[in-house]
């Protein structure tokens, strides 16, 4: 979901879960948002992998990525900001209750994608419009929950892998 602040920008809307799912962040990037808020309440181990997934998400779509957590004891905090470039603007360095501020400038999402993450990664711009269609047939355009796993056993045992992709 994306939606507009006024005067101010677009904003894209991933829940939890859904920052482990690249796909999910590129079509907010697609759908124009500069900053994509993800709030989540994890309790668990893993909220070090979901830092550098916000990131990581930050980076390949050039956008500003806020992750919140829940504080203890609803969740293990390390709530973060970071943006189009994958620096971390602002970050809570522990589980306990606390406000992170700040003022996110929205022409960096401009900035970063016409002169590239670091300067050089501009793959907003790779492609121009006499490029021919590139074919993108991984999930042949859904997710089929019964084909998800690449290791699915009964495709292994028809030899095939998942979808039956041409070539394959």
């Amino acid at each position: 979901m994306v939606f507009d602040v006024p005067e101010a920008g677009r904003c894209g809307f991933s829940i939890c879960y859904d920052a482990w799912f690249p796909e999910v962040s590129r079509q907010l990037a697609w759908l124009g948002a500069e900053v994509i808020i993800n709030p989540v309440q994890t309790t668990t181990s893993d909220r070090a992998q979901e830092l550098v997934l916000a990131r990581a998400n930050a980076i390949v779509n050039q956008v500003f990525v806020v992750s919140v957590n829940a504080a203890a004891p609803l969740g293990v905090g390390r709530s973060l900001i970071t943006d189009p470039e994958g620096r971390i603007r602002v970050e809570a360095d522990d589980p306990t209750a606390t406000v992170l501020t700040d003022v996110l400038d929205l022409g960096e999402v401009a900035r970063v994608r016409e002169f590239g993450t670091a300067g050089l990664n501009r793959m907003w711009s790779q492609f121009t419009s006499a490029d021919p269609v590139l074919k993108l047939p991984l999930y042949a355009g859904r997710i089929d929950p019964a084909h998800w796993n690449p290791d699915t056993r009964e495709d292994l045992e028809r030899g095939c892998r998942p979808y039956n992709l041409p070539g394959q």
